[in-house]
C-alpha cells in the first residue's frame, strides 16, 4: 500500500511539474510568434513605403515580391489564442474566414503587382500598387487596433 501511495504522489508531483512547464513553453512560443508577426508586418510596411517612392517598374516588382513573401508567411501566423499584446483585434479570431479572405485579397493584389511590374508601364504598375494598398487598408480598418501608448 505504501508503494502505491508513493507512486501516486510521484505521479501527482510529475503532473504538477509538467503542467506548470506547459504554460511557460506556450508563453515563450506566443512571444516568438508575436515578434515574428510584428517583424513580418513591418517588412510589409517597408515594402509599401518602397513602392510609394518607386520610379521604375523593376523597383516596384522587387517590393511587390517582398509583399508576396510577407503575405505567404502571415497566412499561418494567427492560430487560435495568439492575440497577445499587439494591435491585433480579437475580431480576427472571431471572423477568421473574413480575415483570411482579406489576406488572400492582398496576396492576389501583390501577385498582380509583380506581374504588371514585369513590364515597362509605370502607370499600370502604380495602379496595381494602389490595389495592394486598398487591401491593406480594408483589413487594418477592421482588424488592427490603435497604437499603444508607451
Amino acid at each position: 500500500m505504501k508503494r502505491l501511495t508513493k507512486y501516486f504522489l510521484a505521479l501527482a508531483g510529475l503532473t504538477v511539474v509538467l503542467g506548470s512547464a506547459v504554460p511557460v513553453h506556450s508563453a515563450g512560443h506566443q512571444m516568438k510568434l508575436l515578434k515574428e508577426r510584428n517583424q513580418t508586418m513591418k517588412a510589409l510596411g517597408g515594402a509599401m513605403k518602397g513602392l510609394k517612392g518607386a520610379s521604375d517598374t523593376a523597383t516596384m516588382k522587387t517590393h511587390g515580391m517582398a509583399i508576396q513573401a510577407a503575405g505567404a508567411k502571415l497566412e499561418n501566423m494567427w492560430p487560435d489564442g495568439s492575440i497577445g499584446d499587439s494591435r491585433a483585434k480579437p475580431e480576427i479570431w472571431q471572423n477568421m474566414g473574413d480575415f483570411k479572405a482579406k489576406l488572400q485579397a492582398m496576396n492576389d493584389a501583390a501577385a498582380n503587382l509583380v506581374k504588371v511590374s514585369g513590364g515597362s508601364d509605370l502607370g499600370a504598375a502604380k495602379k496595381a500598387f494602389g490595389a495592394v494598398g486598398a487591401t491593406c487598408g480594408g483589413c487594418h480598418k477592421v482588424y488592427r487596433g490603435p497604437k499603444k501608448e508607451m
